[in-house]
């Protein structure tokens, strides 16, 4: 310590003013100035911050304003994400009530139709033939609908060229092959193909019910191809469908009544409608046959379903 203070006593000390005397007491008196100055400038900024801050209460240094702004923020967000999501379960509601509304329609429709044509050729004619040409007839009403709306809003790129294969404005991915388009439909048309010859065997209410089996097929294919995994109210969603499918056999089986009397009413399960509108008895291999091909016409269906979900996954 001794060494130390004799070193520092034989080099002058020196400031801005000029060189100072090697006093021990000169030297404090310096070092208590610089500490007075730094403390000083210390509690002179500290002093000005806190007198800008209180000059200026909307500054974001405020942790009060800064705390008020979060809570403003997340209210916000809160109200927006409350009235998105209220939207989103009024226009679910609406769009499942027109689905169901139509659903139900388009089978009381065809099978209006079916007892109208009484022959089984004429509802092949019609199901393979006339129905196929109607829905893309439709199809095609419903795109120029569209097309008109979009050139109302103002966009004249869609024109009559929108119904021509290779169109950019097909997707918003842009135009779509026309093989992968026809892998789309494949699905469709084998489901409409292979259902048609069993629908005059299968009862209105049973076909109702078991159209529904496309849900649960699609779900078993998803997991295995896709590798989709569910949730429980998914799992409860198809566990309800297949009670809706045995609820609606149960009757018809345990009630089951195939003498002349009960065959007249309609009563008997394995029957159907002829030609004369008479109701004829089926035989049980029969009865087993027309029932499983309506059952496994959904298989494609559920395929193409799945197929559509892999490519614009």
């Amino acid at each position: 310590m001794a060494e130390v203070l004799r070193d520092d006593r034989s080099e002058p000390l020196t400031s801005s003013t000029g060189p100072l005397t090697n006093s021990t007491d000169e030297a404090r008196e310096l070092m208590d100035v610089n500490m007075s100055l730094l403390s000083t400038s210390s509690g002179g900024g500290n002093q000005s911050g806190r007198i800008n801050n209180a000059s200026n209460p909307n500054d974001n240094g405020n942790p009060q304003q800064q705390d008020q702004r979060r809570v403003s923020s997340s209210s916000t967000d809160t109200t927006n994400s409350s009235t998105k999501k209220k939207s989103f379960s009024v226009t679910l509601w609406i769009v499942f009530t027109i689905f169901v509304t139509f659903r139900a329609s388009d089978r009381i429709f065809l099978k209006d139709i079916q007892n109208g044509l009484q022959r089984s050729s004429y509802n092949l004619i019609w199901a393979n033939v006339i129905w196929p040409v109607l829905i893309q007839l439709m199809t095609a009403i419903m795109i120029a609908c569209y097309v008109t709306y979009r050139r109302m809003q103002g966009d004249l790129t869609y024109d009559w060229k929108f119904f021509l294969p290779g169109n950019v404005k097909a997707s918003s991915l842009g135009a779509v092959p026309m093989m992968q388009l026809a892998l789309f439909s494949m699905g469709d048309q084998l489901n409409a193909a292979i259902s048609a010859p069993p629908s005059p065997f299968v009862t209105l209410p049973i076909q109702s019910v078991m159209t529904n089996m496309v849900i649960v097929y699609t779900a078993i294919i998803a997991f295995w191809w896709l590798g989709t995994r569910y949730r429980q109210v998914h799992l409860i969603g198809i566990l309800l469908i297949v009670i809706a499918i045995m609820v609606q056999f149960g009757p018809a089986v345990t009630n089951n009544d195939c003498s002349e009397e009960g065959l007249s009413k309609g009563l008997c399960f394995s029957s159907y409608k002829n030609t004369q509108g008479e109701w004829v008895e089926l035989t049980t291999a029969a009865m087993i046959c027309w029932y499983l091909l309506f059952g496994i016409s959904f298989v494609p269906a559920s395929f193409g379903n799945v197929y559509k979900q892999k490519v614009y996954a």
